[in-house]
């Protein structure tokens, strides 16, 4: 902010009243105009976050509900097959078999946005409410994504050791059975966080 006061000589107390009062006019139109733009900036700043995590929650929402139809599936294979073990230790190869039709599918979360605004500190100009339906959403999609990290080895090992066994001793099989359990606690974990996180999506696209 650049303010120069009138040219010329002060002759009177009444000029010099005038120089005060032009100066301090001249500071307060530049203090109001300084606060008008850094409002506007501000506004837009909010606006553009708003836009951008619409667009996140969205995709996320999009990728739970494909994600959850996916998973919910997989636990109904899993326990149709634990069901059936009486029947499928008598016969190894169908056990396998089965195994090998489950089909995760591990879909990306992304909270990028969130992060950025984050470090903007663009949060400090919004609703608390409407912060908490935001922050909800980005902290079950972390949560969603750490199981989802670990459940990934978990079906990887359980694949593997199947492939590589095209027969299978009463031992191989009483391992493959325990590794399935193990991916299967995995799966009834990610169903629970997955509904969650689906809810929040909901939640986070409200209308501010």
């Amino acid at each position: 902010m650049d303010v120069h006061g009138p040219v010329g000589a002060t002759h009177s107390v009444k000029d010099f009243a005038v120089h005060i009062g032009i100066v301090t006019i001249g500071i307060l139109i530049a203090l109001s105009l300084e606060g008008i733009r850094e409002t506007v900036s501000v506004h837009r700043s909010v606006r553009e976050a708003r836009e951008n995590f619409r667009v996140e929650i969205t995709e996320n929402q999009t990728n739970i509900r494909r994600e959850l139809e996916n998973t919910r599936g997989m636990q109904t294979q899993i326990q149709k097959i634990v069901a059936d073990l009486p029947g499928l230790r008598q016969h190894p190869e169908q056990f396998a078999a089965r195994i090998s039709m489950i089909r995760p599918s591990f879909y990306f979360f992304s909270s990028s946005r969130w992060d950025s605004a984050l470090s903007t500190g663009v949060l400090g100009h919004m609703k608390v409410e409407e912060i908490n339906r935001y922050a909800a959403s980005n902290f079950l999609v972390h949560d969603y994504g750490s199981l989802e990290e670990q459940a990934s080895p978990a079906w990887l090992s359980l694949e593997a050791y199947f492939a590589a066994r095209p027969t299978l001793s009463p031992q191989d099989l009483a391992s493959g059975i325990e590794k399935l359990l193990v991916f299967q606690g995995f799966v009834t974990q990610m169903i629970h966080v997955g509904e969650q996180l689906q809810s929040a999506t909901e939640r986070g696209l409200v209308a501010p």
